[in-house]
């Protein structure tokens, strides 16, 4: 499943610098469960090719699990 979850995450980063070359700044939504860990895979690499990145959570903060704390 994490295998999936970074495909999914670098597929939706890589449009992103497709349709917005020049971005700057992103918003990442993430929730609790396997999509919210596409959206932290999502952080990972804006952060690596210095895009400022915030990141909202849309649950109360408690430790993930599985593979959701792995992204």
């Amino acid at each position: 499943m994490y295998d999936l979850m970074q495909s999914a995450g670098a597929a939706v980063f890589t449009q992103l610098l497709k349709s917005w070359p020049n971005t700057k700044h992103i918003l990442v939504l993430c929730g609790k469960g396997n999509n919210g860990g596409d959206g932290f895979i999502i952080v990972t690499l804006a952060e690596q090719t210095k895009i400022k990145v915030s990141v909202l959570l849309t649950f109360a903060f408690s430790p993930l699990k599985a593979d959701g704390l792995l992204a």
